[in-house]
């Protein structure tokens, strides 16, 4: 069918934008066409219409200009782009048909007008040179920009990472089997695929060069693998946000030796940011952790949760700040007063880089930077190098900018310039006097109207505009016998007729010309005072950082005073040493029950590896995953749980807890827990905590014990990393194993029996434990009373008749294992070693 040039425009447009839902600016309605209408009708529960008849019907729907933002985070929200034709020129003006081009596509990423998230949406650039993966991460609404590489076997640890919520990359990377296996099955990432050829070295430097305007890319370091995915990220900004964008800061290379990685199993384990369970809310680290007051303090609590230091210095540098501050508490209660009405700088400031700033925005810098001279004063007196530095950052002289803001801004500006009324009185003459005649002119027409009504007697008279007709005097038709002769008659109505007058047409033109001008004038106004914003941006990003480390400092001391948390004492050593420690969730779920206290010693000699045979339900989950807690919070600067507690540098937590399966790649629960014993096995160091739980208890009784006792005394072998190690079981045969490898320990929990119950007292003791309590437990969970009895008298037969589950076997003694007295009970329930 033959199409208007609107519609064959819009073809045009979708053709060039294939993954984005156009919306089309027509008057006051961004339009949707064709099948992106049906899509977004769905999406939007908006009415879906059509534009034409018969079988050419175009199927279409809309929303009001004013009120897009909120359909595009609901569009973004559902995983969709959006591309956005705006109008070009003044409709009033142009000759034909408006000129209209696409001014940006929103994305996951760059939506920076989205205040609804309080993480920070990321892109990532993936490159991929045959040998190594190149990545940079880019956080549009904030700035920060990082690049590193991948081994071929680890872009699955650094995409747990970084989160990203989409990427860009080339189409044959994309295409790759490697792409597939990893990225590809990640649900929720929005991909973007573009040719090859941005991907060249000479075009992703020359990219670089103009984006930032550099001669030169040495003083970058980056490899030919990370230009390019650099190149890629700033290729992606210029496509979707049409523009230069100054707070996107220069790249900077993540040197991951500097923090400990943790990937998606530890994070999932330890409940950092979701629970276990999702029916169980508020039972995360994040959530009992998290006191910020800020946007900006929340997303650095989460970046410093997912990447715990590795110098001590550094740790003590952020332990010292903390310590001030939890000593002066009348000081902190400064700091956070301060903070509390402190808008979201860095995306304020996102937004005026992007151009897309409201009067509420400026507005909110306004309020922010009003609240730094206060925040600056509660830490005259900090001693403690941090703090010293933030307060300098923070007391960046910006008096000039926010005397403008200040002065120009009414107190509650409108949402947009489009209306007007953003701009105090006094703070531009011109301004002003364009309201004069513009006010003036409204008490003339008020003036007017009473006149005319008593000059010709007709009742009601009004005076009204529209953008057609201008200015007219409404007459019922009641009233048409009364019209004077010098009224002109300019539209009919049903049950109205509008005149002008020769004196009502000389000052619509005044009148009109008035509005508008000041209507323009504050646009451009406006437009200059975001220019002094961006004059001043890497200042305010420096005070937004500065605000966002204070928040998150302020927070940890907050709760350590509210929650009885120490600071930890670091060392080099690997040893971890805590007295009276405790889980910081559980011991804020409980709330009114008393949380039992534990200590805990491992490290490198002695202690290295502590076997815990615990009863079901005795509280060794709990005690597993505390001390990893306790070692994150220490590495991250927080205070921790506990009376004491000395920690020795762990480079990474690894965690194997809990059943889980990935049936998606035919993974069962047994492949799932050998795969992720594996890779703690392969990436352990001397340095490392591991907290092993259940090792072998998803296959035969036989087969799994094999695993476990062999897992051990790989762990505890003289000649290997031997990690600081937490190994939870119930096969109680492998508490012998402590005669005869040096470093292992066994522990247990305390457990009394009293009239025929089974009390768990969740203290560990030294020593091993004599039975799980199964059935116990199962009679807790509310298993029939037939069932549990008859699991008694199972249970009653099999002790009765000493059944062995487990077939004994020889083995070669390994060199420097003492060897046991012949006498002595086995491992396996007789006198040899298996």
């Amino acid at each position: 069918m033959a199409l208007s040039p609107t519609m064959q425009y819009y073809r045009d447009t979708k053709q060039a934008y294939p993954d984005a839902i156009v919306l089309l600016r027509l008057g006051d309605f961004y339009e949707i066409f064709f099948e992106d209408a049906r899509e977004a009708a769905a999406l939007l529960d908006l009415t879906l219409t059509s534009r034409g008849s018969g079988p050419d019907r175009i199927p279409m729907c809309g929303v009001p200009y004013h009120a897009v933002q909120g359909y595009i985070a609901r569009l973004i929200k559902a995983g969709r782009k959006v591309a956005i034709c705006d109008q070009l020129e003044d409709p009033k003006t142009a000759k034909g048909l408006v000129k209209r081009g696409v001014t940006r596509v929103v994305t996951p990423s760059t939506f920076v007008e989205s205040e609804d998230d309080p993480g920070s949406p990321s892109l990532l650039g993936l490159s991929w040179t045959g040998t190594v993966w190149g990545l940079a991460w880019l956080e549009p609404a904030t700035g920060l920009f990082q690049f590193w590489e991948a081994a071929a076997d680890g872009l699955g640890d650094a995409l747990d990472r970084v989160g990203p919520s989409e990427m860009v990359t080339t189409k044959s990377v994309a295409a790759s089997p490697l792409f597939s296996a990893g990225p590809g099955q990640r649900p929720g990432i929005v991909v973007t695929r573009l040719d090859d050829w941005h991907a060249s070295a000479e075009d992703s430097r020359r990219c670089i060069q103009d984006f930032y305007g550099l001669d030169s890319l040495r003083a970058l370091e980056l490899s030919p693998a990370t230009t390019a995915a650099v190149g890629l990220v700033l290729r992606f900004l210029h496509e979707h946000m049409q523009g230069g964008l100054p707070h996107v800061r220069l790249p900077r290379r993540l040197h991951q030796a500097d923090t400990m990685q943790l990937g998606a199993v530890v994070e999932r384990s330890l409940e950092l940011f979701q629970p276990a369970n999702s029916d169980t809310r508020g039972t995360t680290l994040l959530d009992i952790l998290d006191e910020t007051l800020t946007p900006m303090g929340k997303r650095l609590l989460r970046r410093w949760m997912r990447s715990p230091l590795l110098s001590i210095e550094a740790i003590q540098t952020r332990h010292a700040a903390v310590e001030e501050l939890v000593q002066q508490p009348a000081v902190l209660d400064s700091v956070r007063r301060s903070l509390t009405p402190v808008r979201d700088l860095e995306r304020l400031l996102a937004r005026f880089s992007a151009r897309v700033a409201t009067p509420k925005d400026a507005a909110g810098l306004r309020d922010s930077l009003a609240q730094l001279p206060e925040l600056v004063r509660a830490l005259d007196a900090a001693a403690s190098e941090l703090l010293g530095a933030q307060r300098a950052h923070a007391a960046a002289d910006l008096s000039h900018l926010r005397t403008h803001l200040e002065r120009g801004l009414v107190d509650i500006p409108p949402a947009h310039t489009r209306g007007g009324g953003v701009f105090a009185e006094g703070y531009d003459a011109e301004l002003d006097r364009l309201r004069s005649l513009s006010a003036d002119a409204k008490q003339w027409l008020a003036a007017l109207q009473a006149r005319e009504g008593q000059r010709t007697g007709i009742a009601n008279l009004k005076i009204g505009y529209n953008r057609v007709f201008g200015y007219f005097l409404e007459v019922a038709k009641s009233q048409l016998s009364k019209v004077p002769p010098d009224y002109t008659r300019r539209q009919t109505l049903a049950n109205a007729e509008r005149f002008v007058t020769a004196e009502l047409k000389e000052h619509e033109d005044q009148i009109l010309n008035a509005e508008e001008r000041a209507t323009a004038l504050e646009h451009e106004l406006f437009e200059r005072l975001c220019g002094l914003v961006l004059d001043r941006l890497r200042e305010m990003q420096a005070v937004a950082a500065a605000v966002a480390q204070l928040d998150v400092l302020a927070c940890f001391a907050w709760v350590a005073l509210r929650q009885r948390y120490v600071r930890p004492e670091m060392c080099d050593e690997p040893v971890l040493s805590i007295t009276g420690g405790r889980h910081p969730v559980v011991e804020t779920v409980l709330e009114d029950k008393k949380f039992v206290e534990n200590d805990l010693l491992v490290d490198r000699d002695a202690h290295q590896l502590l076997l815990l045979t615990a009863p079901n339900m005795s509280g060794k989950s709990v005690y597993l995953r505390q001390a990893a807690l306790i070692v994150l919070l220490a590495q991250m600067g927080s205070f921790v749980p506990a009376s004491a507690a000395r920690v020795g540098i762990v480079d990474r937590i690894f965690t194997r807890i809990g059943a889980s399966d990935n049936l998606s790649l035919g993974e069962s629960t047994f492949a799932v827990e050998m795969i992720e014993a594996a890779q703690i096995l392969n990436y352990a160091t001397p340095r490392s905590l591991l907290l092993l739980d259940e090792i072998g208890r998803g296959t035969s009784t036989s087969d799994g014990l094999s695993i476990a006792r062999a897992i051990i005394e790989f762990l505890v072998d003289q000649a290997g990393p031997r990690p600081r190690t937490l190994f939870a079981t119930h096969f109680h045969e492998l508490s012998d194993l402590h005669q005869l490898l040096p470093g292992l320990e066994n522990h247990t929990f305390a457990v009394r029996e009293w009239k025929g119950e089974v009390v768990f007292l969740y203290r560990v003791i030294p020593g091993a434990a004599d039975q799980s309590y199964g059935i116990h437990v199962a009679k807790l969970a509310g298993l029939p009373g037939s069932v549990i009895s008859r699991a008694q008298e199972v249970l009653a037969d099999l002790e009765a008749r000493g059944v062995q589950l487990v077939r004994p076997r020889r083995r070669v003694s390994k060199p420097g294992v003492a060897e046991r007295d012949p006498g002595q009970l086995g491992l396996f329930g007789d006198g040899r070693e298996p």
